[in-house]
C-alpha cells in the first residue's frame, strides 16, 4: 500500500499564481501564507474529510524545471499532527514525488493527495514548466 492517497477533487478555478514574493530570505521558491478565498475554498473542501481538524503551515510551493528536493523525512514536533495534503495548482508530466520503495508518482491538478511525512520522499520536476502546489498540514483541533 502506498504512502499517499488521493482524497477528493477541489475546484482551483480562480486561484491566482503570484508573479513575485517566491524567493522570502527564510524559505526561497515558498511564499508564507497565501490565504486569497479560492485558497480557503480549497481548504474547507479537503478538511471536510478530516472532522475536528484544521489547516497548519499553508504554503505555495513552487518547484522550476530541472529541481529536486533529495530524499527525507519530515518528522513532525506534535502529538495533534494527521497529515500532509499537496493540491497541485500547477503542473506538468515531468513533475513527481517518489517515496521509498513505492516509485514515482504524479499528481494532478485539481485533485487533493495525502500523504504520511514520516515515510522517506523526494520529489522534482523534470518537465519545461513550474510545479506549484499548495501544501498544508493537517491537525487536530
Amino acid at each position: 500500500m502506498p504512502p499517499w492517497s488521493y482524497i477528493c477533487d477541489v475546484d482551483i478555478s480562480g486561484v491566482e499564481i503570484p508573479a513575485s514574493g517566491w524567493n522570502t530570505p527564510a524559505y526561497p521558491d515558498k511564499p508564507q501564507r497565501i490565504f486569497e478565498p479560492v485558497c480557503r475554498a480549497v481548504l474547507a473542501t479537503v478538511l471536510a474529510h478530516f472532522p475536528g481538524c484544521t489547516a497548519r503551515d499553508t504554503m505555495l510551493s513552487r518547484m522550476r524545471p530541472g529541481q529536486v528536493h533529495g530524499f527525507h523525512v519530515d518528522q513532525q514536533t506534535t502529538d495533534t499532527w494527521v497529515t500532509r495534503v499537496h493540491v497541485p495548482l500547477v503542473t506538468n508530466p515531468g513533475a513527481w514525488m517518489r517515496f521509498d520503495g513505492h516509485g514515482f508518482v504524479h499528481f494532478e491538478v485539481g485533485s487533493a493527495y495525502t500523504f504520511d511525512t514520516n515515510i522517506r520522499h523526494q520529489f522534482g520536476n523534470d518537465g519545461t514548466t513550474d510545479r506549484v502546489h499548495l501544501i498544508f498540514d493537517v491537525v487536530r483541533k
